[in-house]
């Protein structure tokens, strides 16, 4: 039997990777024109989300049950641009992110794809 340490252990290991992987899928998304010092300069933000169904935000056909996955947000500043991830899946992408955007990260609570239309305008939304 496992302790209570080897599965925290385990959720932190898993929690990593799925950063790791999301970091570098953002990096991808949102390119850099910064000097080589300046390119890797994001913010990361991360925190748990509970949705009503397995789809998590993403959309699509979900059981309806409570599902909570990890929220993060990467955000490069430089180019007023960030990246949602939901369970380290990618959500959207979102230019010139509005006051709207960081309500809702202050709030632990970012909407999910179909409902980024009630963004504030002059934001670029994308999710492919």
């Amino acid at each position: 039997m496992d302790s209570i340490f080897l599965k925290r252990g385990r959720n932190h290991l898993k929690l990593h990777e799925e950063l790791k992987s999301v970091i570098e899928d953002a990096e991808k998304r949102m390119p850099s024109d910064l000097p080589e010092h300046a390119q890797h300069d994001f913010h990361v933000y991360s925190w748990p989300q509970t949705w009503g169904s397995t789809s998590m935000g993403l959309g699509g056909q979900g059981c309806t049950m409570s599902v909570t996955a990890q929220t993060v947000v990467v955000m490069r500043y430089h180019h007023h641009e960030a990246c949602v991830y939901f369970g380290g899946i990618f959500a959207y992408h979102v230019k010139n992110p509005s006051t709207s955007f960081f309500k809702f990260m202050r709030n632990f609570s970012m909407i999910s794809r179909g409902n980024v239309r009630i963004m504030e305008l002059g934001e670029k939304v994308f999710w492919e």
